[in-house]
């Protein structure tokens, strides 16, 4: 079944306002029949946080948002994220040591984590040995980023 998605994006870019809309066509996929899975998203940029989240929403996921590693660990154990999709460059904090904290929690050291940056890739991105599931750079394609969501959601 085809799905259109229509995002109205609005931001800030080198001092000038950009508008747009972007139009999507989705078809449903096998993961939207199974009951709706959590995403925690972690980003200090509001309008990728947006936009993130409205193409999860349209793909039927249940998605929370953080614009910053305060209280990261007790939002994580309250919401109970299927996956964490986080940005490495937050304002109060690198997320890589938010990593550190979630993959060293008994509790939630299973959770796959996809992190994302406009600053590392994915071959120096890694703190103290320890990395995520998944990576990718900044700025990314739609596409990719819902196949590397389908992928850790299956392992």
């Amino acid at each position: 079944m085809l799905k259109q998605v229509f995002v109205w994006l609005q931001f800030t870019l080198f001092g000038f306002e950009i508008y747009f809309y972007l139009y999507l066509l989705k078809f449903k996929t096998p993961f939207q029949i199974l009951a709706k899975k959590n995403i925690l998203v972690v980003e200090d940029n509001h309008a990728i946080l947006d936009v993130i989240t409205l193409i999860l929403e349209s793909e039927a996921f249940n998605v929370a948002g953080l614009h910053n590693g305060n209280d990261f660990l007790s939002h994580v154990q309250e919401f109970g994220p299927d996956v964490v999709i986080m940005d490495i460059m937050l304002p109060d904090i690198d997320g890589r040591l938010l990593l550190k904290e979630l993959k060293g929690t008994a509790s939630t050291k299973d959770i796959p984590v996809l992190m994302i940056s406009a600053r590392y890739h994915e071959n120096n991105y890694a703190l103290d040995g320890i990395s995520a599931d998944d990576f990718m750079a900044k700025p990314f394609n739609i596409d990719e980023l819902m196949d590397k969501i389908y992928a850790l959601l299956k392992d």
